[in-house]
């Protein structure tokens, strides 16, 4: 049988690849001379790429996309003398077939190109954008745009050297992912020294008038680059990648192989940041930081940007995965990574703070919360066509791989998840891998004598044998996770696990779930892995925690009543913060009563811990959301927040900036939970508050009270236009779109190109959360949706505004309006994902309207 079943899964395997729009492999790159030179309006270049064929071909493809090609010449050399073939090339769905003619060719060959282009205009590409009135070039070529960029064999699996010269404008530098190979000449020639082998999606270069910042302290430099004038804001990520950096090397024992890092500020940007080697580019919110003027919340998404890029130097850049649908072997680690760097005592050092906190509710609970959904993938996700790979960049490849991996470790133990890794990095480095590569080198750590564990504490197989593909697969190939339900059976608790859905019923066979249940400070705790669907764990006390210190990745039902009791006992951070967080979810599908979670509240109203007291506050923010056309219950929702953070807000000083990150945070959380909540109080006293003085922290919530009137909108968004502090300008636009007031609603959507299309996602994520307008905003969005299309020019960021606009009105006014203009709209595939994940969410919420709408709160 199991035979069969592997000759089964080769040629479903095989089936698969041949459905591809893919390369196949009968010709090979190894190097690439590329030349490119940047104009103000276009770009042109030259590319030789050195090919191989291990046998005789007549034909072979490679990737062009609107580019036009000529002068396309194949040839090969002998003695020292060119031979050339007659060839015939054509263009087909990005695909470009060189046709030799009746003529073979083998062995080692060249492709000479000609090529040339206009700029992107979707911030994918090749594009350029204004940076302070100056223009600035760069490039963003994942997943499969590199091809619109130069000639080449555009996937993963075909890593190359290249060699990159680069002619620009006077006055302009140009940088790309390795250092010069000799001082610029005169005519603005920059030519650099050959990469390593590499991936063409981690392919870059970058031209403008910039400035940097440098550390040299170390083996290599380490730039930050940006305008003249933002250049110092990059002193603190320049202090995180050091840092981070030597981290990295130490963990893996494997040295950043090239001679340089540049990490870019790019005013115009759709993403987060892009890790190519060795030039990473940012957002700028997500790099620069000015002490005067950015939130010092900000420290945490630059450290974690900065974290996360670096460690795809190693995850992604020198190991990389064969084909897409492991794409979570690139972003789940490197999410992963990147809280482990900053947890550690180098980069603590810099900005300290319990990131494995935030974990929790950045990573674990988003990759739940979507692969709760009908419309949820697996981590391992099959993706044939470049359109399907841009869909899978979502919570699921980046926070639930970073949550299973996380499992995984506290499962194995650090020490074997760490020694596996090391050695799958040295195994595959400069090529490509696959997930059951990586299982194969933890499962032969787990295994060996060093640290070999007895069956009795690993009771997950027959055999005394570690098996990491079979207890960790069924989490990657298969979607979904579990939820345990607990009955208390007196002398012993009784586990049974089900499949974790909202807004639909799906039942699924059992997971192999690591389960750690705590009993107490005395006792000790509980460690196997649950493979049936039922277990009965002896009791050891009266007080259990499933799940502890959220270590699988899984919810857990409690019997009714319970929580009262737990509450009270002395708990970890993470432990009271995973209660409110599996209470509300168990809520939101329909499984507990919301008086549950109601009861235990006031334990809230000292809770000095941010995440914790964010779970609480954002539980109730939530629910307030759906039930936002109803003034009651919106109201009752309000009583209950301002319950718990009404008189801590009342005595921040909106002046003092707190020294550490979780005080700063929790501060934040206190003013911004009342001023959402309605309190008169904290309205009038930010209303009052000197922007002069005003600490950053407080921006947000001072720009969401000025809105409130026509005056105060106006000066917010002229502070918006003219403010050169990208992390002001960014709490600025989340305060707009929250403006009671219909008519600058209207305004908001007549004059959309007063905001820069790549902060269209901070605009539509403030109209999201407005309650009051919310059906006119949602009405306003689907009339002006081909003018918002045109407006954004990104397909990413176009689906990330339907998600937040569309998926949050449930009002039976409006809500069948939604699901008919998701119809008209749902055969388009690159929003597809975000279509049928933004229906999934308005049919949660309509159950929980439904359910609960004649519900006595009180």
């Amino acid at each position: 049988m199991k035979k069969f079943l592997f000759l089964t899964n080769i040629i479903l395997t095989l089936k698969i690849a041949l459905m591809r729009k893919a390369l196949d492999h009968t010709v090979k790159p190894s190097h690439y001379d590329l030349f490119i030179k940047v104009e103000e309006n276009s770009f042109s270049g030259a590319i030789t790429m050195h090919l191989h064929a291990d046998s005789p071909v007549s034909s072979f493809k490679f990737n062009s996309k609107d580019l036009k090609l000529e002068n396309m010449k194949v040839y090969q050399k002998e003695d020292g003398k060119e031979k050339q073939y007659s060839c015939s090339p054509s263009e087909n769905d990005q695909f470009v077939t060189v046709d030799l003619q009746g003529q073979t060719i083998s062995k080692d060959f060249f492709l000479y190109v000609d090529f040339s282009g206009d700029y992107s205009t979707t911030m994918e590409g090749f594009y350029k954008s204004d940076y302070n009135g100056s223009p600035i070039y760069s490039t963003h070529f994942e997943p499969t745009d590199a091809r619109s960029a130069f000639p080449c064999f555009d996937q993963p699996d075909m890593k190359s050297t290249f060699s990159v010269s680069i002619q620009v404008p006077k006055g302009q530098i140009a940088l790309s992912n390795n250092k010069l190979q000799k001082e610029p000449t005169s005519e603005g020639l920059f030519v650099f020294e050959t990469t390593p082998i590499m991936s063409t999606y981690i392919v870059a270069w970058v031209v403008g008038d910039l400035g940097f910042v440098e550390d040299t302290s170390g083996p290599i430099p380490i730039r930050v680059y940006a305008e003249h004038s933002e250049k110092d804001w990059g002193y603190f990520s320049l202090n995180v990648a050091k840092n981070c950096l030597k981290f990295f090397e130490d963990y893996f024992k494997m040295k950043y192989p090239l001679p340089k890092l540049d990490m870019v500020a790019i005013p115009s940007f759709a993403m987060g940041a892009m890790e190519n080697w060795g030039l990473i580019t940012y957002r700028k919110t997500s790099l620069l930081f000015n002490e005067k003027s950015t939130p010092m919340g900000s420290k945490k998404n630059i450290a974690n940007t900065v974290c996360h890029e670096l460690a795809h130097m190693w995850f992604g850049n020198l190991v990389t995965m064969k084909w897409w649908s492991d794409l979570w072997l690139n972003e789940g680690f490197a999410t992963w990574a990147a809280s482990l760097a900053i947890s550690s005592d180098s980069v603590q050092n810099i900005i300290p703070w319990d990131v494995w906190s935030s974990f929790i509710n950045d990573d674990f609970e988003p990759g739940m919360k979507m692969d709760s959904l009908q419309s949820t993938h697996p981590i391992a996700v099959n993706v044939e066509d470049p359109v399907q790979i841009d869909q899978i960049f979502d919570a699921i490849s980046y926070s639930k791989g970073a949550s299973i991996i996380k499992m995984l470790e506290n499962w194995l133990g650090a020490d074997v998840f760490r020694e596996g890794l090391i050695n799958y990095i040295d195994s595959y480095k400069y090529s490509n891998a696959e997930t059951q590569n990586l299982w194969d080198c933890l499962t032969e750590v787990a295994n060996s004598p060093k640290h070999k564990t007895s069956k009795s504490e690993n009771p997950n197989t027959e055999s005394d044998r570690i098996d990491v593909a079979g207890v960790i697969d069924p989490w990657i190939q298969r979607d979904g996770f579990p939820y345990v339900k607990v009955e208390d059976l007196g002398d012993s608790l009784r586990l049974t696990q089900e499949r974790f859905t909202l807004g639909h019923e799906k039942k699924d066979d059992p997971w192999p779930i690591p389960v750690r249940i705590s009993w107490g400070q005395k006792t000790e705790g509980s460690v196997f892995v649950m493979s049936q669907k039922t277990v009965e764990v002896p009791k050891k006390s009266n007080v259990y925690k499933i799940n502890d210190n959220v270590s699988g990745f899984f919810r857990v039902l409690y019997p009714d009543g319970y929580l009262r009791n737990i509450i009270k006992e002395d708990l970890s951070d993470n432990n009271r913060m995973n209660l409110y967080n599996d209470e509300y979810s168990m809520i939101y599908s329909l499984k507990a009563k919301p008086m549950n979670i109601l009861s235990i509240l006031s334990n809230l109203e000292d809770e000095s811990n941010f995440e914790v007291l964010f779970s609480g506050v954002q539980g109730l923010a939530h629910l307030r959301s759906i039930f936002y056309f109803d003034e009651n219950f919106v109201n009752f929702f309000n009583k209950k927040i301002l319950g718990i953070v009404k008189s801590r807000a009342m005595k921040i000083d909106f002046t003092a900036v707190p020294s550490v990150i979780n005080q700063i945070s929790l501060d934040s959380l206190l003013v911004s939970s009342a001023v959402n909540a309605e309190d008169q109080e904290a309205i009038d006293r930010l209303s009052k508050a000197d922007l002069q003085t005003l600490s950053p922290e407080y921006l947000r919530s001072y720009f969401a009270v000025k809105v409130k009137t026509e005056k105060g909108f106006n000066d917010t968004l002229e502070f918006y236009k003219t403010s050169k502090m990208p992390g002001q300008k960014q709490q600025a636009l989340f305060a707009l779109g929250l403006t009671p007031l219909e008519d600058k609603i209207d305004f908001v959507f007549s004059n959309l190109s007063l905001v820069e299309p790549h902060d269209s996602i901070y605009i539509f994520a403030s109209l999201a959360g407005n309650l009051t307008n919310r059906d006119k905003i949602v009405r306003l969005y689907m009339q002006n949706f081909e003018k918002i299309r045109k407006y954004i020019n990104n397909s990413n960021l176009l689906g990330r505004s339907i998600e937040y606009v569309l998926s949050k009105a449930v009002g039976e006014n409006i809500v069948g309006k939604v699901f008919a203009f998701l119809d008209s709209i749902r055969n388009e595939a690159e929003l597809s994902n975000s279509i049928e994940k933004t229906r999934d969410s308005l049919n949660v919420s309509i159950k929980i309207r439904d359910t609960y709408k004649s519900y006595d709160f009180n």
